[in-house]
């Protein structure tokens, strides 16, 4: 057999080696942990539910009054070239969000 010792020292300072102490989690431990990290996921999922929900509903608000403006005055006032802008920006973020393109 061949006598060959382990220098932890050169271990420790390799590049090519990751070296770190920890302690083994026990079940309860680790069923604590899964429990906050399975409650952050679905408290995640809330927050960007509301977020859409919000968007979505603000967004379907603006394109009623766009639309309302356009029908009530028509495209020869101010107002309904400004709501046609508008209604042209929300339908142009829409098919980018859509597509995934981002301008630049």
């Amino acid at each position: 057999m061949s006598n060959s010792n382990l220098d932890l020292n050169e271990l420790a300072s390799s590049q090519a080696v990751k070296i770190s102490i920890a302690t083994v989690e026990n079940t309860a431990e680790r069923e604590s942990r899964l429990r906050v990290e399975e409650a952050n996921a679905a408290h995640q999922r809330r927050k960007e539910m509301l977020l859409y929900s919000v968007t979505i509903g603000v967004v379907s608000i603006v394109v009623v009054l766009c639309a309302w403006v356009i029908l009530r005055k028509g495209l020869a006032t101010e107002d309904g070239k400004l709501a046609l802008a508008l209604l042209t920006s929300i339908v142009t973020g829409l098919v980018g969000y859509a597509t995934g393109r981002a301008s630049k």
